[in-house]
């Protein structure tokens, strides 16, 4: 034995200052829960002016201004993907500058 020992689940996400933040747990579901307590779920929205990140209420407002709402879910006040088209592409990861 070399001394070392499994302590922790963990995840470990890369932030855009190439730092990391290590969630930890007795398992994976407890560690995801963590990520998503510090997470902001939201949207990017392109325009002439660039692209931006804007919460589920902004959202809502500029999708229904562009008519990408096809089908409304609760909750009314925020915008869900399954409220919009199924054409639209996602990308894994997308840096905002």
């Amino acid at each position: 034995m070399t001394g070392e020992y499994i302590l922790y689940a963990a995840i470990k996400v890369l932030n855009t200052e190439l730092n990391t933040d290590v969630f930890t747990g007795t398992n994976h579901g407890q560690c995801i829960k963590q990520l998503k307590a510090s997470c902001q779920q939201g949207f990017l929205a392109d325009s002439c002016s660039g692209t931006r990140f804007v919460d589920r209420v902004e959202a809502l407002k500029i999708a229904i201004e562009a008519g990408q709402v096809i089908n409304k879910h609760a909750p009314k006040n925020k915008l869900c993907t399954e409220d919009l088209a199924k054409d639209r592409r996602f990308l894994g990861r997308f840096r905002l500058e």
